[in-house]
């Protein structure tokens, strides 16, 4: 398993949800036309409009999306094991929504602040 991208992670995400891109667009703020410019690398979204994108994305999206860009953990073995945030979320099944909210929140802020420093 490697590392995948922003662009790579919300385009699976929407691909592997059936998510629908124009309501994706339209809560995100942008055109649909933009997101598909962007989803097909043609185009760049910059992190404030791709924050808003990803912050459009229904609950259940925005942890798959989350999830891909995760990087793999090795097992005792060497080989690929669940991610970090994988091994989290089998977890935190036993918690409620709003416990999984709250890690999520802390997920994705610590994601804004290493896009925000380089």
């Amino acid at each position: 398993m490697t590392n995948i991208n922003l662009r790579q992670a919300l385009r699976m995400t929407i691909q592997d949800l059936a998510l629908n891109r124009r309501e994706i667009a339209e809560k995100g703020g942008i055109s649909e036309s933009s997101l598909s410019r962007f989803l097909a690398g043609e185009t760049d979204l910059g992190a404030s409009r791709l924050e808003s994108v990803v912050n459009a994305l229904p609950e259940e999206a925005k942890s798959r999306f989350f999830l891909l860009l995760s990087p793999p953990i090795s097992t005792p073995n060497g080989s690929p094991g669940l991610s970090l945030l994988a091994r989290l979320e089998n977890h935190l099944k036993g918690c409620d929504q709003q416990q999984f909210m709250e890690v999520l929140k802390i997920v994705v802020d610590a994601r804004r602040e290493r896009l925000e420093a380089n």
